[in-house]
Formats: structure tokens, C-alpha cells, sequence
């Protein structure tokens, strides 16, 4: 177990967050997609639970080819025209490469207010 936590620290830069306890949700990222988003097209891709760690990657793997955290790879967000993906804001994300020269297509990126801003 010691050895998990040690990895885990040194992967996400942080213990994760204790699932008995309810992670707060301050703002919910929304992406509207306009276009199909393929594979090819180099759609945004997310590593679940990487948002209890409650930071940003490391600094030091921020530029990985292959991000992990906690052992979970990213999850490509493939979509169809008009689908809507709803995520917890600061899960660890960034796009694919996209596989070939082809348009990213067009989604439309919402975030909602984080509820601790003054004015929010």
C-alpha cells in the first residue's frame, strides 16, 4: 500500500482525494459539439479522477506524450455532431494528436462560473 501511495504521489503530485468524502464541484467544463469530433481529428481527451487530486499535473510531466494519473490513462472524448460532453473542470485534459492534417472540427467550449469567485 505504501508503495502505491508512493507512485501515486510521485505521478499526480498529490494524494487523491478520499472517495468517502464528496468531492465539491466548483465549475463543469461543456463541450457542445457543432461537428463530428473522430479519432482522426485529434478530440480532447480526459484521465477520470485525475480532478480529486485537486491540481494540475505536475510541471515536470505536463509535456508527457502518454500522461497518466494514478495508473489511468486518457480517455479520448470522440463525439458526433450535437453530442454534448459535460466534465468536472480541472480533470487533467489536453487534445489528442490528431492522427492525419484534418480540421479539428467546431464545438463549442462552455465553462460554468466557479461558485468561489467574487461576482459568481
Amino acid at each position: 500500500m505504501q508503495k502505491q501511495f508512493q507512485e501515486t504521489m510521485r505521478q499526480c503530485g498529490r494524494a487523491r482525494w478520499p472517495d468517502v468524502i464528496p468531492y465539491p464541484v466548483f465549475a463543469i467544463g461543456a463541450h457542445i459539439f457543432l461537428d463530428d469530433c473522430p479519432i482522426q481529428c485529434g478530440p480532447t481527451a480526459a484521465i477520470p479522477g485525475s480532478y480529486k487530486f485537486g491540481r494540475p499535473p505536475p510541471a515536470e510531466r505536463r509535456a508527457d506524450a502518454v500522461l497518466t494519473c494514478d495508473g489511468q490513462g486518457a480517455l479520448p472524448l470522440t463525439a458526433q455532431a450535437g453530442d454534448v460532453a459535460l466534465f468536472v473542470s480541472d480533470v487533467w485534459h489536453r487534445r489528442c494528436r490528431p492522427e492525419k492534417a484534418t480540421p479539428a472540427g467546431s464545438s463549442c467550449k462552455c465553462i460554468t462560473p466557479d461558485a468561489t469567485s467574487p461576482g459568481a
